[in-house]
């Protein structure tokens, strides 16, 4: 649902204008205008919000943030953070409140 957020307001405000990624990924700010700073700003809360919640479901899983470090191995690390976020909460945790109870 965040990504769509972000791709509607790509779509409807024509960011794409103002923002090129190139084939090598490499993302180029061609002007800075209120849009762009709009875009970076929606794209920094999304990657936060989407952080907390990944953060959560690791503690569910009695698992330290640190895991979220898997993410900087290409492929695998992603593999195995999907794993780990689909199985099922464990019910004593290191943390008091798991957020799977509430």
């Amino acid at each position: 649902m965040n990504y769509f957020v972000l791709a509607l307001y790509s779509i409807l405000s024509g960011v794409g204008r103002y923002i090129e990624i190139t084939p090598d990924d490499v993302t180029v700010i061609k002007e800075w205008n209120t849009i762009t700073i709009i875009f970076i700003l929606l794209n920094a809360l999304i990657w936060l919000a989407n952080f907390t919640v990944r953060a959560r479901r690791l503690h569910d899983r009695n698992h330290s943030n640190w895991w979220i470090l898997f993410y900087l191995i290409p492929v695998v690390g992603t593999i195995i953070i999907f794993i780990t976020l689909i199985l099922p909460s464990k019910q004593n945790t290191r943390w008091p409140v798991n957020q799977a109870d509430i």
